[in-house]
C-alpha cells in the first residue's frame, strides 16, 4: 500500500476503536484535510467523478451545504462548504458530523425501495410489495371515500419536521406539497403549534404580539448574557447554526454568560461564567424571585414600563383587570395569592440558593444592555406557556427590549434570504387542532372542544381523523409522547382507516403505515434550500440530484402529483399548475431573481464556553425568573421608564382598568397579589434547588449589566407549565429595559435574519378548523368530543368528525416522536378509527410500521430543490440542490407522488396542484421569485454550479422590536394595547371561560405555576426522579438515528447524578430500567455531575425498539415510551419535559 493510500484509507473497525470527534469527522466523509494531505486526497480523485451541491435539511435549525462526490451513480465521499474567505459575518456554512455522514444515510441498507401495503397489525412492520399504480390508486380511492363519507375535516396531515429546509421536499405540514394537494381537494383538518415550540409560540404573542428576538451577533453590544434552557452547542452547532456566532460575539463584547439549565450542557461546558442548575419547570419561579429583587431595589426601568407596557403596575393595568391584578402586585405578594415572590420563596422551588438569585437579579438589573434569551426547553413543561412569558419579563423589567445588545427574552433571531416557496394554496377546512393532539382526534375526535382541547375554528370537532398523511416525520410514534397509548389507539383500524407514510427508512412510525412509500432523500432531487438559524448571514443552497433514482424510490412531488391525478384532473391541475418539480423550482427561483437581481442565475458555475452554569430543576425556570424579578424590583433595578412607556400591567398605573386590584406583575412578585406569596429568592430556591444567594447574585448581575442578552431555549417551554415559564423568563428582559436595543433581547430564543426565499405555494385551505399539533390522537380516537374550550379546537366550537385519513410524510411523529407511545399504539389498533394512513419516507421507521400505504421517497440529495437557511444569525443563504444520483429502485420524489394522486382526484385538482409545472419548473420559478427579492443572487444556470448564495443582513445586527422601542406610537406591537402586555386581558378571559383541570393554570401575568408531573407533584412518592429530554448531537430529532458511526460515537444513555446513582447501586455504563405509568425502557446509565440531583435526562429521538405486541419494553431509548399524552393548558402542546420516573439497576 502506498503512503497516500494509507493516509486516506480508514475502515469501520479503526473508526469504532476511537469515538473521538476528530476520528468521527474523518470517517463521516465530509472533512477538510490539512496542508499536504489535501494533495493526497486530490491524487485519488478520479476524472469520472462529479461534484454535486446538496444540503442537510433536517430540523436542527441549520441547512448546511454539502458537496457530494459522485462516481458511477454512487456518492463516494462528502465534503462541506469551502467557498469564500470564511470571515465572521460571511462564513462558510460547514456541516456538522450529522450532515457529513449523509453518504451512510443515502446508501443505508435499510432504505425503503418499493411501495408497500400493510398485511399485519399496525406496528408489527409486516408489509408486502405492491406496484406504484396499486399504491396510488389505493390512496386516491381511500381519500375519495373518506371525503365523501366524513368530509374533509376527517383528513389529517401528520406533523413532521424530517425535511424542513427544502422547497419542493419540505415536510412541514403547513407548507408541504401534501398540504397543497389537500388544499386542491377541499382541504384537511388544520393543526396549530409545533412539537418544538408549542407553548412559547403560543405564550409570547400575549406579551409582545409576536415571538421575535435579537440576533446572536448583537451580543457584541451586550454586557451580560443570560440563557434559560438554550443549548445551541448541541442543537445548532454547525456552520449554518449560531454557536460560532455566539463565541465570536462574546469575544468582542467580553459579556459574562450565565447558563440556567438542569443539565451542564455543551453550551455551558467550559464556556460559561456561571451555571445555575435549576429544577425542571421552575424557571418562572426564578424569574419571579429576580423580579422581586429588581422591583425592591429599584432596578426596573420604570420609564420603559410606563411607556411601552401594559399591566406592570396599577397605572397601566387594563380597566377590566381586577384590583392588584398587575405584575408588580403579583411579585410583591399583593395579588390574589398573597405570596411575595422573594428570592427565598424562589429558592425553595428552584433549588437555586437565595443569595445567588439576588446576585443574578442585581446582575440583570445593572448590566446595560443585557441579552436575556430562552431556548425551547423551558416551555416544554406542563406550565410552559407561563414559563415563556415569565422569562420574557426580565428584559421587559430592565428595559432591554428593542435595543442593540438586549433581547426580548425570546430565542435568538436570524437573517434569512426570502425564498419563493411552492404555494400551498388555501385550505378550505378552517378547523385546527394542536399538532400534539392528533391521537385524541383519532381516538375521540368529536368529543374534543375548543375550551377543553384547544380546537380552533369550531366549538368542537365534528369527525375524528380517519386518514393520515405522514411525510418525513417520525411523529406517528417515535417522536410523539406516550408511545404505548399511541400504539393502542392505532391498533383499532376503524378509528383511523388509512395511514400513508412517505419515508426513507422503516422507522418506528413507518411500521404503523397502511401504505408505505419510498421517498427520495433531499440530496437525491433538485431543490433550493435557504438557511434557518444562521445569525445575520442568509444563504441559499441549490440542490441537484447526487444520483439517479434507485429501486422504486420517488420524490414527494411525484408521489403527490400521482395521487392528485387519481383524485381527478381538476385536483391534479390545481396541485401541479402544469409544472414538474424541475419547472416549479425554475419558476420559484425566477420569482426570487425578479425581486433580487443580484442573486446568481439558477445555473451559474462555481463545552467550556460559559462563565457560570446554574443547574435548575426541570420546569422551575419560571420560579427562578420570578425570584430574579423580586430582587430587581426590591433593589430598584427595574427600568421604570421603560415599563411605564412600553408596557401594560407591570404596576398599578399601567394595569388595565378592568383588571382586578393588585392584579399587576409587581404585586404578584412582591406577594401583594391574590396568592399573597412574595416571590423571593428563598421561595424560588426551594422550588428550583438554586440557592437563594445565587438567585440574588444573578438578579443583581442581570439588573446591573447594560445591555444584557437574556434568552431562553425551547426546553423550558416543553413542560406542563411551559406557557407560563416562557412568559416569566421574558419578563427579565422587560423589567431591565433590554428589549428593542442592541446587545439586549426580548427574552426569547436568538433571532435570525431572513433574506426572503420564495416557497412552493400552499394555496388556501378551505377547511378552517384547527386542532393543536399534539392532539391528533384525540381527534382520531374521539374527535367529535373535542371542543374549543376544553381541547383548543379553533374555527369551530367542536370537531364535527374524527380524523379518518392521515398523511404521514417524512414524519416519525406517528409513534416515535409523539407523547405516550403505548397510548398511540392502542388508538391505531382499531382500524375503523383512522381508516387510512399513508406514509412517505426513506426508512421503515417506528411510525412507518403503522401506515397502511408506505411509499419510498427520494432523499433531498437525490432531487432538485431550493433550500433555505433557518437559524443562521445575520447571514442568510439559499442552496440550489441538484440530484446527486438518479432515482434508484422505485423511489420517487414527493412532488411526483402527489401529482399522481392529484391526477386521480381529477383534472382540476391536478392543474391546481401542479399549475402545469414539473418539479424542475417549480424550482426555476421559485428561484426567479427569490431573485426578485435578492437581485444580486446568481441566475438559475449559474447557481447550479455555485450551489450556494449567501447574503449578509443589511443592518449590522437584527434587533427585535427596535422600531417599537424608537417610536411605540408609530410602530405598535401586535397586542390589543399595542404595548408589551405584562398583564394580558385576553388570557384573563381565557382562564375564565375555558374548561381546565385543577392543576391546569392559565394566568394573565407571567406567573410561576408548578404544572403537572413536576418536582412537587405527589406522584414523586412513587416516581421520585424528574425526567427531561434534550436534543442529542448525534441526531436531529430522530433523523440520523440509524447511522451506525454516530450511534457508536454518541451512545444513547440516561443521565443520572452520582448521588442518585449511588443510592440505587448504579455505576456508569450499567443497564438500568427507567419506568413510570406510561411505559418502561432498558438503557445504559451515564453517571455524571453534569445533571442536577433528583433529575435525569434522555436524548430525544432515539428509534423505538420494543415488541409492541409483547412486553412493550423499549430497548432503543425512545423517551416517548415514558412521556405523557396530556397537553399543556393553553397551547395544548406537548409538555414532553414534564415526566416523573423511577430508575432501577437491572
Amino acid at each position: 500500500m502506498s503512503k497516500n493510500e494509507r493516509m486516506v484509507g480508514i475502515s469501520r473497525r479503526t473508526l469504532v476503536k476511537s469515538t473521538a470527534i476528530g476520528s468521527l469527522a474523518l470517517a463521516a466523509g465530509g472533512f477538510s484535510l490539512p496542508f499536504t494531505l489535501r494533495s493526497a486526497a486530490a491524487a485519488v480523485q478520479q476524472a469520472s467523478e462529479k461534484v454535486v451541491w446538496g444540503a442537510c435539511s433536517v430540523n436542527c435549525g441549520s441547512r448546511c451545504a454539502l458537496r457530494l462526490h459522485v462516481k458511477d451513480n454512487e456518492v463516494i465521499w462528502v465534503e462541506t462548504d469551502n467557498t469564500g474567505n470564511d470571515e465572521y459575518g460571511n462564513h462558510q456554512v460547514r456541516a456538522c458530523l450529522r450532515g457529513r455522514s449523509i453518504r451512510r444515510r443515502i446508501n443505508h441498507p435499510d432504505r425503503l425501495n418499493y411501495p408497500m401495503k400493510r398485511v399485519g397489525k399496525r406496528g408489527e412492520g409486516k408489509f408486502e410489495r405492491i406496484s406504484w399504480d396499486e399504491a396510488l390508486d389505493t390512496i386516491a380511492s381511500s381519500l375519495k371515500k373518506t371525503v365523501e363519507q366524513y368530509g374533509n375535516e376527517a383528513v389529517y396531515i401528520q406533523y413532521s419536521s424530517g425535511i424542513v429546509g427544502g422547497n419542493m421536499t419540505r415536510s412541514s405540514p403547513s407548507a408541504s406539497a401534501v398540504k397543497r394537494l389537500m388544499n386542491c381537494y377541499g382541504g384537511s383538518l388544520n393543526q396549530y403549534g409545533s412539537y418544538s415550540t408549542a407553548q412559547i409560540s403560543c405564550a409570547m404573542p400575549y406579551t409582545y404580539g409576536s415571538n421575535d428576538g435579537n440576533s446572536t451577533t448583537d451580543i457584541e453590544n451586550s454586557k451580560l448574557v443570560v440563557m434559560f434552557g438554550n443549548n445551541p452547542a448541541e442543537t445548532r452547532m454547525s456552520g449554518g447554526g449560531i454557536t460560532y456566532l455566539l463565541e465570536k460575539a462574546r469575544e468582542k463584547s467580553n459579556a459574562k454568560m450565565i447558563v440556567i439549565d438542569p443539565r451542564y450542557t455543551d453550551t455551558a461546558a467550559g464556556r460559561e461564567d456561571e451555571w445555575l442548575p435549576i429544577r425542571p419547570g421552575t424557571d418562572a419561579a426564578l424569574v419571579a424571585g429576580i423580579a422581586w429583587v429588581l422591583i425592591n431595589e429599584n432596578l426596573v426601568d420604570q420609564p420603559f414600563l410606563d411607556k411601552y407596557c401594559v399591566g406592570y403596575d396599577e397605572k397601566t393595568l387594563p380597566a377590566d383587570a381586577p384590583k392588584n391584578g398587575h405584575y408588580k402586585a403579583y411579585i410583591l405578594g399583593e395579588g390574589d395569592d398573597k405570596t411575595a415572590k422573594t428570592p427565598q420563596w424562589a429558592s425553595q422551588i428552584t433549588g437555586i440558593p437565595e443569595d445567588r438569585i439576588i446576585k443574578l437579579a442585581r446582575e440583570i438589573g445593572t448590566a446595560k444592555p443585557a441579552y436575556i434569551c430562552q431556548g425551547w426547553g423551558p416551555q416544554r413543561q406542563a406550565n410552559g406557556e407561563l414559563t415563556a412569558r415569565a422569562i420574557a419579563m426580565l428584559p421587559i423589567l430592565t428595559g432591554n427590549v428593542g435595543i442593540s445588545g438586549g433581547n426580548s427574552g425570546a430565542r435568538e433571531s436570524t437573517y434569512t434570504i426570502t425564498i419563493e416557496r411552492l404555494p400551498v394554496l388555501d385550505n378550505p377546512v378552517k378547523t385546527s387542532i394542536s399538532c400534539f393532539s392528533w391521537t385524541d382526534a383519532i381516538d375521540h375526535g368529536p368529543q374534543m372542544t375548543a375550551i377543553r382541547d384547544g380546537v380552533r375554528g369550531k366549538d368542537k370537532l365534528d369527525v375524528p381523523i380517519k386518514f393520515i398523511w405522514n411525510y418525513a416525520g417520525n411523529t406517528l410514534v417515535n417522536q410523539h409522547s406516550d408511545i404505548n397509548k399511541t400504539h393502542e389507539i392505532l391498533q383499532d383500524e376503524s378509528k383511523c382507516e388509512m395511514i400513508v407514510v412517505i419515508e426513507n427508512f422503516m422507522t418506528s412510525s413507518a411500521k404503523y403505515a397502511d401504505i408505505l412509500l419510498p421517498d427520495l432523500m433531499t440530496v437525491e432531487q433538485e431543490d433550493i434550500i435557504p438557511n434557518d438559524y444562521a445569525g445575520n448571514m442568509g444563504y441559499l443552497i441549490f440542490l441537484q440530484p447526487v444520483t439517479s433514482e434507485k429501486f422504486e424510490r420517488k420524490p414527494i412531488y411525484w408521489i403527490l402529483s400521482e395521487v392528485a391525478k387519481r383524485l381527478g384532473p381538476d385536483v391534479y391541475q390545481k396541485f401541479t399548475e402544469g409544472r414538474t418539480q424541475e419547472q416549479w423550482l425554475q419558476h420559484l427561483y425566477a420569482k426570487m431573481l425578479a425581486k433580487d437581481p443580484a442573486l446568481p442565475s439558477y445555473d451559474e458555475p462555481a463545552a467550556g464556553r460559559e462563565d457560570e452554569w446554574l443547574p435548575i430543576r426541570p420546569g422551575t425556570d419560571g420560579a427562578l425568573a420570578c425570584a430574579i424579578a423580586w430582587v430587581l424590583i426590591t433593589e430598584n433595578m427595574v427600568d421604570q421608564p421603560f415599563l411605564d412607556k412600553y408596557c401594560v400591567g407591570y404596576d398599578e398605573k399601567t394595569l388595565p382598568a378592568n383588571a382586578p386590584r393588585n392584579a399587576h406583575y409587581k404585586a404578584y412578585i412582591l406577594g401583594e397579589g391574590p396568592d399573597g406569596i412574595a416571590k423571593t429568592p428563598e421561595w424560588a430556591a426551594k422550588i428550583t434547588s438554586i440557592p437563594a444567594e445565587k438567585i440574588i447574585q444573578l438578579a443583581r448581575e442581570i439588573g446591573s449589566a447594560k445591555p444584557a442578552y437574556i434568552c431562553q431555549g425551547w426546553g423550558p417551554q416543553r413542560h406542563s407549565n411551559g406557557e407560563q415559564t416562557s412568559r416569566a423568563i421574558a419578563m427579565l428582559s422587560v423589567l431591565t429595559g433590554n428589549v428593542g436595543i442592541n446587545g439586549g433581547n426580548s427574552g426569547v430564543r436568538e433571532g435570525s435574519w431572513d433574506l426572503g426565499v420564495e416557497w412552493f405555494p400552499m394555496l388556501e385551505n378551505p377547511v378552517k378548523t384547527q386542532i393543536s399539533v399534539f392532539t391528533w390522537t384525540d381527534a382520531i380516537d374521539h374527535g367529535t368530543e373535542m371542543t374549543a374550550t376544553r381541547d383548543g379546537v379553533r374555527g369551530k366550537e367542536k370537531l364535527d368528525v374524527p380524523i379518518k385519513f392521515l398523511w404521514c410524510y417524512a414524519s416519525n411523529t406517528l409513534i416515535n416522536q409523539h407523547g405516550d407511545i403505548n397510548h398511540t399504539h392502542e388508538v391505531f389498533q382499531d382500524d375503523s378509527k383512522c381508516e387510512m394512513i399513508v406514509g412517505i419516507d426513506h426508512f421503515m421507521t417506528a411510525s412507518a410500521k403503522y401506515c397502511d400505504i408506505l411509499l419510498p421517497d427520494l432523499m433531498p440529495t437525490e432531487q432538485e430543490d431550493l433550500i433555505s437557511h433557518e437559524s443562521a444569525g445575520n447571514m442568510g443563504y439559499v442552496i440550489l440542490a441538484q440530484p446527486a444520483t438518479s432515482a434508484k429502485f422505485e423511489r420517487k420524489p414527493i412532488y411526483w407522488m402527489l401529482s399522481e394522486v392529484a391526477k386521480r382526484l381529477g383534472p382540476d385538482v391536478y392543474q391546481t396542484f401542479t399549475e402545469g409545472r414539473s418539479q424542475h419548473e417549480w424550482i426555476k420559478y421559485l428561484h426567479a421569485k427569490t431573485k426578485e427579492r435578492n437581485p444580486e443572487m446568481p441566475d438559475y444556470e449559474e447557481m447550479k454550479t455555485t450551489g450556494i448564495f449567501k447574503k449578509k443582513c443589511p443592518e449590522e445586527h437584527y434587533v427585535a422590536f427596535r422600531a417599537f422601542r424608537e417610536d411605540p406610537q408609530a410602530n405598535p406591537l401586535k397586542t390589543p394595547s399595542g404595548k408589551i402586555e405584562i398583564y394580558s386581558e385576553r388570557l384573563a378571559k381565557i382562564a375564565d371561560t375555558w374548561e381546565l383541570k385543577k392543576d391546569e393554570i392559565i394566568h394573565p401575568l407571567p406567573a410561576y405555576t408548578p404544572g403537572f408531573d413536576g418536582w412537587d407533584d405527589p406522584l414523586r412518592k412513587t416516581y421520585p426522579l424528574q425526567l427531561t429530554g434534550f436534543h442529542y448531537k448525534a441526531r436531529t430529532h430522530s433523523s440520523y438515528g440509524n447511522i451506525d458511526v454516530l450511534q457508536q460515537a454518541c451512545p444513547q444513555e440516561v443521565w443520572i447524578n452520582p448521588i442518585d446513582a449511588q443510592a440505587r447501586g448504579i455505576r456508569h455504563g450499567d443497564t438500568v430500567r427507567v419506568f413510570n405509568n406510561n411505559g418502561e425502557m432498558l438503557i445504559a446509565a451515564k453517571v455524571t455531575p453534569r445533571i442536577l440531583p433528583g433529575v435525569t435526562a434522555i436524548g430525544q429521538g432515539a428509534w423505538l425498539k420494543a415488541d409492541m405486541f409483547g412486553d412493550r419494553v423499549d430497548h432503543g431509548g425512545s423517551i416517548n415510551i415514558l412521556t405523557s399524552h396530556r397537553p399543556s393548558p393553553l397551547a395544548k402542546g406537548n409538555p414532553s419535559h414534564s415526566n416523573l420516573v423511577q430508575i432501577e439497576k437491572v
